[in-house]
């Protein structure tokens, strides 16, 4: 059926989508080859679909299919003429001809954090939400582990503490586990808050100085 974008035109639109119900319905009643179960089915998607139409948002044309057990809506960006078609298949012929004419395209939208997919035509763009999108993760790294830098402070002796520039300070540092000589290399792991920081050290031990 054609239905009209503004007003005073689209006044009509609700008159026109009523009328032609009725006449579905009554076709449907008059057909001898349609069984009672699936004309109550076909009746009842028919006013399904009605109650999808949204006409205040109207194109140029509007298409609506009902079979048992689906139906669909669908608004067209040309006009279409008016009339009522009981067959076995749906009509498509309008359907397909306004979507040829339209130009389709898709958008992917992509953030760090967000993905959405928009189907659009002509002056026409709306988000597509159904199968995986939209998509959206959380950028809150949950490892901690992740999280964590190494920086590298000066060797402390085994009393000091070190250095406020580098990390808070720590009450005592505990001697070296290697009995051997050797050096200690101390390190800092940092979380990215600098008030944070989980201190550790690691030992190379050295050859032995020589008798000679």
């Amino acid at each position: 059926m054609p239905t009209h974008r503004r007003e005073p035109d689209n006044a009509q639109d609700p008159v026109l989508l009523r009328n032609m119900l009725a006449e579905a319905k009554e076709r449907l009643q008059a057909d001898p080859d349609v069984s009672r179960e699936r004309r109550i089915d076909v009746i009842e998607q028919l006013d399904k679909a009605a109650s999808e139409v949204d006409l205040t948002h109207a194109e140029e044309g509007m298409v609506l299919f009902a079979a048992p057990g689906e139906h669909q809506v669908w608004s067209l960006g040309r006009t279409v003429p008016a009339r009522v078609v009981l067959s076995d298949t749906f009509l498509t012929r309008n359907l397909v001809a306004a979507h040829a004419a339209e130009h389709p395209f898709w958008v992917l939208a992509v953030s760090a954090d967000h993905v959405s997919l928009w189907s659009g035509a002509l002056d026409r763009l709306t988000e597509v939400r159904r199968g995986a999108f939209p998509l959206t993760r959380s950028l809150v790294d949950p490892d901690p582990e992740d999280q964590l830098q190494v920086v590298r402070c000066p060797a402390p002796s085994v009393t000091s503490t070190p250095a406020s520039s580098c990390a808070r300070r720590t009450s005592r540092w505990p001697p070296c586990s290697r009995p051997t000589p050797g050096r200690c290399t101390w390190s800092a792991r940092r979380r990215r808050s600098p008030s944070s920081t989980t201190w550790g050290r690691s030992c190379a031990a050295a050859p032995a100085p020589s008798s000679r």
